[in-house]
């Protein structure tokens, strides 16, 4: 699929008079920040770099404890049962963990 085309999005925005949340292409929180500079978007949304690194949209990034992390994950959902289902559960923790790996 490729990165996203924020040229694109940025002319979607430019003639719609909704909301635009643009996606794709954000791997450091300065991507988020270029990304809504240059597009002019209401918001981003990430998927598999939020997944790889959970803390992407602090914008004072420092050392973070993964296994923390995960706790924490895991806490949340026994808190919220019925949200996430073991399947899921296993590849979001092996994202981050992988990630702290690399």
């Amino acid at each position: 699929m490729g990165p996203a085309n924020w040229y694109i999005i940025k002319r979607i925005k430019e003639t719609l008079k909704i909301p635009v949340i643009a996606n794709g292409g954000l791997g450091t929180y300065e991507d988020c920040v270029r990304c809504l500079e240059y597009t002019g978007c209401d918001g981003v949304m990430s998927s598999e770099s939020i997944l790889e690194y959970p803390p992407l949209f602090d914008p004072q990034p420092s050392l973070y404890n993964l296994d923390q992390i995960a706790m924490e994950y895991l806490e949340m959902v026994e808190r919220y049962p019925g949200e996430a289902d073991m399947k899921n559960m296993r590849s979001h923790i092996h994202k981050y963990l992988h990630t702290g790996f690399k």
